[in-house]
């Protein structure tokens, strides 16, 4: 599931990088698509690579949560954030953060400030039974 494999990932990266990653979610199976698991996943992997490569960050948070009809993955930092209004040339991943949200009806936000952390938060409608 998606927050057993963002856990795995988590401890991966923050053992090779040097960065503390907890991983806060339901056990329980969530209430998506695989095809949504799988793009909610590839999101949080690339918000992790942003901390690892440019955050400078020492710690970060993912947090997974199902409520209200909605499906929701947040990633924070402590790092030194950035203008995220501000042109990145060269840097394709918030691009894509934003595409595979897109693409799977999901909204993704990036609230961050120089100096302040960095918080990821993409949400998703919550799939019925039989889809």
């Amino acid at each position: 599931g998606l927050v057993a494999g963002l856990s795995r990932h988590a401890a991966g990266l923050g053992a090779s990088e040097g960065l503390t990653i907890e991983v806060r979610g339901p056990g329980a199976r969530l209430p998506l698509s695989p095809r949504v698991e799988t793009q909610l996943f590839a999101i949080g992997r690339e918000a992790l690579a942003n901390v690892a490569r440019h955050a400078g960050a020492t710690a970060a948070q993912v947090r997974v949560e199902a409520r209200q009809g909605q499906v929701l993955v947040e990633i924070c930092d402590n790092g030194h954030g950035f203008a995220p209004a501000g042109g990145h040339p060269g840097h394709f991943g918030l691009e894509s953060m934003r595409s595979r949200a897109a693409e799977i009806g999901g909204r993704l936000t990036i609230a961050s400030a120089p100096g302040s952390g960095t918080a990821v938060r993409v949400r998703v409608p919550a799939e019925t039974d039989g889809t």
